[in-house]
């Protein structure tokens, strides 16, 4: 049997992974981040920290994830343009460019041990190194996925966003372990007192 997915993998991207970090939990919004050991997890699961790295020192995780969560803001904002208009607002681009244009970059240069070489941007410190992936998937994914593709949850009980990549673009729930079997098991019992009462 597949292994459930993690809640903080289901949005297919890792901007939409950030926003996801604001949860509901026993009926209200839970931030994954308030606990140290869920930042690390979030950041190793979503490969913004290296596997074999050692986990940042307190005070160098709290400035990455102040800066996460500035940025957290901007990904809520985009996908509450999209639920709302199918398109960003001016004022969401305005943020979203003024957050890109604030990394600091710088191209690193890599050979595998095949002698293939790689060019690749990377933030120059700890905070832009997390930073640069992320927003660089919030273009990459404006950019290649059609918007009506980038959804919410449809369980009423659910905030949680994700990019459809299925083939028919029927997907409906950020998790069927999750969101898609509490519906279901809520449809069956719905029907079951509408039969024992009828």
């Amino acid at each position: 049997m597949d292994k459930p997915q993690s809640l903080y993998m289901r949005g297919g991207s890792s901007w939409i992974n950030l926003a996801n970090t604001l949860h509901m939990r026993d009926g209200r919004v839970a931030d994954a981040f308030s606990e140290q050991a869920n930042q690390l997890a979030w950041l190793r699961e979503n490969e913004l920290l290296p596997a074999d790295a050692p986990d940042p020192a307190p005070e160098a995780l709290a400035t990455i994830h102040a800066a996460l969560r500035e940025l957290r803001e901007v990904c809520t904002a985009v996908l509450a343009d999209l639920d709302r208009d199918g398109a960003l607002t001016a004022g969401t681009f305005e943020r979203m460019r003024a957050h890109a244009e604030a990394i600091a970059v710088a191209l690193q240069a890599t050979r595998d041990g095949e002698g293939r070489v790689a060019l690749a941007p990377r933030g120059r410190n700890a905070v832009d190194a997390v930073r640069y992936p992320i927003v660089r998937s919030l273009f990459d994914t404006l950019t290649n996925v059609a918007l009506d593709r980038i959804r919410a949850c449809e369980h009423e009980a659910c905030i949680l966003h994700f990019v459809d990549t299925s083939k028919g673009g029927k997907r409906r729930w950020c998790s069927m372990e999750s969101c898609g079997n509490r519906h279901k098991a809520a449809e069956f019992y719905a029907k079951k007192r509408q039969r024992a009462q009828g």
